[in-house]
């Protein structure tokens, strides 16, 4: 079976886990971030934040935010956050109330739909980017302030990586965990690469962008990390029973 190569574009602080994986697995690794991250050097008005309901955390960057300038949310403050990994962050660095609004921020809009009536003022503490279905609920029924506590720049040198990969004999797999990814790696200058290059899409919206650019991409039925694994399982199977025929 030829051997496999994982491409990892998260940023750095969030390689760790995938990282290790791929070790137990016997995957080799390259590390290629396609964004750094820049903090806002602007600290937020403390005074604020005692006059807010609920704060919504959709990216551990927002909690290096709060922890880069010392900042302690007052302990009224409910945080609203998604997916579990940035849940046991929150639980482990903040002293309020979480609640985890699913997975994705599909399960935040619902939650927030749900519980409008109770949520009279929020702050979201975001990138300089926001999800466009959470754009269209500042538009509707809920009031929410944003602070921009973060931007994410771009860094890779993706495309000298996956042509130097792809010109091997390896098994290359490149997940891509959000639709910022999927079009930063578009806007590069690979247009076509050998059929050993499998994309695996964090969600359906992500490999629909994909698919215009790429034939080879699976997408996780869950938007979780675990399922990333699941499916390298998957392909790495796969793999080794095609070399048994």
């Amino acid at each position: 079976m030829a051997e496999m190569t994982l491409i990892n574009t998260r940023p750095i602080n969030n390689q760790q886990s995938l990282n290790e994986f791929c070790k137990e697995q016997r995957i080799k690794v390259i590390n290629c971030p396609l964004f750094h991250t820049v903090l806002t050097p602007t600290i937020i008005s403390l005074d604020r934040l005692p006059a807010y309901n609920a704060v919504i955390i959709t990216s551990n960057q927002a909690l290096e935010y709060l922890n880069s300038h010392q900042i302690s949310l007052p302990r009224s403050l409910l945080v609203l956050t998604v997916g579990n990994k940035l849940y046991q962050q929150c639980v482990e660095r903040l002293e309020n109330k979480i609640i985890k609004c699913g997975n994705n921020i599909n399960g935040l809009i619902e939650y927030l739909n749900n519980h409008s009536a109770l949520l009279a003022t929020i702050l979201y503490l975001r990138g300089a980017k926001i999800s466009a279905n959470l754009k269209e609920l500042f538009i509707h029924k809920i009031s929410i302030d944003e602070f921009i506590c973060y931007h994410m720049h771009p860094t890779s040198n993706l495309t000298t990586v996956i042509t130097s990969e792809t010109n091997t004999d390896n098994l290359v797999l490149l997940p891509v965990f959000s639709l910022e990814a999927a079009k930063e790696i578009c806007t590069t200058n690979f247009i076509s690469f050998n059929k050993e290059l499998i994309i695996i899409a964090f969600s359906n919206k992500i490999a629909d962008y994909l698919h215009s650019y790429f034939k080879n991409i699976k997408t996780i039925p869950i938007p979780e990390i675990k399922e990333i694994f699941k499916m390298i399982l998957q392909i790495k199977q796969e793999a080794r029973q095609l070399c048994l025929k």
